[in-house]
């Protein structure tokens, strides 16, 4: 039964932190996650790609189950497929234009805004799935309908990218409002990172054999270290490994003559911690060298250590905030 109850409690930094802010979640309307919902959906990403394709999907299996079909041959089914063609060449010549634009300035500050408010990827995926979904399928009265609906946010998509590309002060205040989001998204990575550590050292506080130590000299010949094998920023750290690693190193420390009781505070360092960022071949651990002296449980140990620890070659959040408000102030000083 606990084996199954530590299956099903997931014990990592990044689902920890989700569980601690559960219990502080702001009492935000539907109407408000709703609109930021909305509004996120600009951005290219598998999970906005997913949604799209969901939305679209549900929208054709919805219509073939409930109307009749448009005969292949009517006059109405080719028009049809001549207007979609028709807002297809619109869409993917707005998306050259865009791209084409966002050359002349900044281009990741720019190409956001633009993206921001032309909506192209949404609009994008939409104008193709649909292409395939009446390839596959039919069309009847509710696809037309679709199809009227893309055009006109294509119709919207244009007119918001020229007004915010002829008039500088709407494009100055549509950037402020792209890095502004980006600036929260960042303060809360970094609010992440801290509550994630508080969390991590809390279950340290626990453990026998660990103690967190950043400034300890990983050279030190006193201790076995446990390196990382790639460069990167620590996105999360797998507490029950941790744990699986103390418990391994103080089976094997009875065995060779020593017994805890209480924590040991300089046979076991964690030298580093979530959200941080480390090169290959730096000490995530350091043990020492007399607790575990067996090569094979030395190399279990390594194993453990690479389990334990998530490590993405992305940007640590302190660093995003900074640029993202060099950035703001960049665009203002011009």
């Amino acid at each position: 039964m606990k084996k199954i109850d530590s299956i099903m409690k997931k014990n990592d930094v990044v689902s920890l932190i989700s569980e601690e802010k559960r219990k502080y979640r702001s009492s935000e309307g539907i109407r408000e996650k709703f609109g930021k919902f909305i509004v996120r959906l600009y951005v290219p990403s598998g999970r906005n790609l997913l949604i799209v394709v969901l939305a679209v999907a549900i929208f054709f299996i919805f219509s073939w189950t409930s109307y009749k079909s448009i005969p292949r041959e009517s006059n109405m089914y080719q028009n049809l497929i001549a207007v979609l063609a028709g807002i297809s060449a619109i869409i993917f010549a707005l998306v050259i234009f865009v791209t084409e634009s966002a050359q002349t300035g900044r281009e990741p500050d720019k190409m956001r805004v633009l993206l921001r408010q032309s909506y192209l990827f949404p609009i994008t995926i939409s104008v193709i799935l649909t292409f395939i979904f009446l390839l596959v399928g039919y069309a009847n009265y509710l696809t037309a309908t679709l199809i009227g609906i893309i055009g006109f946010f294509t119709i919207l998509s244009i007119k918001n990218v020229i007004s915010v590309l002829l008039d500088k002060s709407l494009f100055l205040s549509k950037i402020t409002v792209v890095l502004n989001e980006r600036i929260e998204s960042s303060i809360k990575k970094e609010a992440d990172k801290r509550l994630g550590n508080s969390i991590l050292l809390s279950h340290l506080n626990d453990d026998v054999l660990f103690t967190f130590n950043p400034l300890i000299d990983n050279k030190n010949k006193k201790y076995i270290a446990f390196r990382a094998e790639e460069s990167g920023v620590i996105t999360n750290i797998d507490i029950g490994k941790l744990k699986e690693f103390s418990e391994l190193a103080l089976k094997e420390a009875n065995r060779n003559g020593y017994g805890f009781k209480e924590n040991t505070n300089n046979f076991c360092y964690l030298t580093k911690g979530f959200g941080w960022k480390v090169k290959s071949g730096e000490a995530l651990i350091l043990l020492n060298k007399n607790l575990v002296k067996n090569q094979a449980t030395i190399e279990k140990l390594r194993t453990l250590t690479n389990k334990s620890f998530t490590i993405k070659n992305v940007e640590d959040s302190s660093e995003e905030i900074e640029r993202e408000i060099a950035g703001l102030s960049e665009w203002f000083t011009e």
